[in-house]
């Protein structure tokens, strides 16, 4: 005869705790794919990683101009939810009462707060250019100087030896990093355009090559010599490079203040 297990010993896990940890393996699957070039090869993995690819040299090709279009998009959504707030707490005052007419004038107010908040926030986004070129260029000093220890790791672990200096990468990273970041930061804080070319170039090309790796390893070609850091390195840089032409080359045209002067001049 058999007996039914006693409630106490059924391992019973809630499926508020199951969802969450099947996120959590998904998440680290991929995660351990981009650093490791490794993956479990399935078909969710490999569809993932072949959008990241796209999506990283969409990017890496067109990042500026990706930005100016989500700057005005992003000012035109924000102004236009808090007027539709402010409109459904008046039609929420008298409901059921004139409600089609109420919901049209929202609708338009809504729109009008919205354009009125992307040619605002156009206008004055200048006055962000400073802190954003700050805060990019310090992240690509941080960067480089990441990028720098990741090419050299191997071969000094190598020279030094790895036990006896074990961890000195980390320790290199803060001690390098920290001040160049600080310094090309305050260098960088009038760049913001440039910089942002050059952030979006060189993040979009890693994502773009590391998944990309992933995917050939995921068919099973030999990648034994793309796989080494310095190789690595090389190609994203290539990649970043292309990037960055692509994007100084199809910026959005502006128009030139010093020939709208002379124009005026003309006039007078």
């Amino acid at each position: 005869q058999v007996l039914p297990l006693p409630l106490t010993e059924v391992p019973l896990v809630p499926l508020r705790q199951r969802v969450p940890g099947a996120m959590e393996s998904i998440s680290n699957q991929v995660q351990y794919a981009l650093e490791h070039g490794e993956a479990s090869c399935d078909t969710s993995t490999s569809i993932l990683l072949s959008a990241l690819c796209v999506v990283g040299l969409i990017v890496s090709l067109f990042g500026y101009r990706i930005y100016m279009l989500a700057l005005g998009l992003f000012a035109f959504l924000l102004a236009f939810a808090a007027e539709a707030a402010v409109g459904a707490s008046w039609i929420g005052m008298a409901p059921g009462q004139g409600d089609t007419v109420k919901k049209a004038i929202v609708i338009v107010c809504c729109l009008l707060w919205g354009i009125l908040g992307a040619v605002i926030w156009r206008r004055l986004s200048s006055l962000l250019d400073k802190f954003l070129g700050f805060v990019l260029g310090a992240a690509l000093g941080a960067a480089a100087v990441a990028v720098a220890i990741y090419v050299v790791q191997d071969p000094l672990s190598n020279v030094f030896g790895k036990e006896e200096y074990l961890g000195w990468d980390q320790f290199a990273t803060v001690t390098l990093g920290v001040p160049i970041a600080l310094l090309t930061g305050y260098l960088c804080r009038n760049s913001i355009k440039y910089l942002l070319m050059t952030a979006t170039a060189f993040m979009g090309a890693a994502v773009a090559v590391k998944s990309l790796e992933t995917v050939l390893l995921c068919a099973e070609v030999n990648m034994e010599t793309v796989s080494k850091p310095w190789v690595t390195t090389v190609i994203v840089a290539v990649v970043t490079v292309l990037g960055l032409v692509t994007q100084i080359y199809c910026q959005p045209a502006q128009p030139s203040k010093s020939v709208s002067a002379s124009g005026a001049a003309e006039v007078v």
